[in-house]
């Protein structure tokens, strides 16, 4: 694994544990921090014409979608520690 995937691995189970350690009306904000600092994407859900337009979050090679960005966040969090799960073990999670 090259240094830069090792760092963005890292970057990626750190942000999800200190997500999960966030009440969740504060974790929109550390996520919406991360995805500037990091060049993701941070798109709220909204109503537009002909209906909802889901939540989405995408950081550190990780997508995910909600009904609202707190479901968003917290798919986004299940799917790093899967990933991490996955790397460690070499078993999809």
């Amino acid at each position: 694994m090259s240094a830069v995937a090792t760092g963005i691995r890292h970057a990626r189970l750190v942000l999800a544990s200190e997500l999960e350690l966030l009440p969740v009306a504060e974790r929109a904000e550390a996520m919406r921090a991360a995805c500037i600092d990091t060049g993701g994407c941070f798109v709220p859900a909204r109503t537009v014409q002909g209906g909802t337009h889901y939540a989405e979050v995408s950081c550190l090679g990780v997508y995910h979608a909600g009904g609202d960005m707190a479901e968003a966040i917290a798919h986004w969090i299940k799917a790093a520690h899967r990933m991490e799960i996955s790397a460690q073990t070499g078993v999809a999670a």
